[in-house]
């Protein structure tokens, strides 16, 4: 087992903004789905609008929730002089965002076809 030692203060620092860059981008996700709540249009199919509005709004949650434990693994990783784990918490706010963006475009052009 190695012995934990003092990262130098850049990756520290380097670890903190990433951490709350995610926080930002977990309150930009409420933000969006809430909004997508209330502006996209109803059109007779408000539960695509809700679904959208409500899973970004959980994508938001997810991704302030799990930036902490992010931000620990890191962290820990630094300390112990092994490799930074993958960025899984990267791969499902893409997802997140690519199934709602898509999402909201076949409503958008479902509600200009009507």
């Amino acid at each position: 087992m190695r012995e934990e030692r003092r990262p130098d203060t850049q990756a520290e620092l380097a670890n903190e903004r990433t951490y709350l860059a995610w926080l930002r981008t977990g309150l930009a996700l409420v933000a969006v789905g809430v909004a997508a709540e209330r502006v996209l249009p109803a059109a007779g199919i408000i539960w695509a609008r809700q679904l959208i509005g409500v899973s970004l709004i959980l994508a938001g949650v997810l991704t302030a929730g799990l930036a902490r434990r992010r931000w620990q693994a890191v962290d820990r990783a630094v300390r112990a002089g092994r490799p930074i784990p993958r960025p899984i918490l990267g791969y499902v706010v893409a997802a997140a965002i690519v199934v709602n963006g898509l999402a909201t475009i076949v409503l958008l052009l479902r509600a200009d076809a009507g």
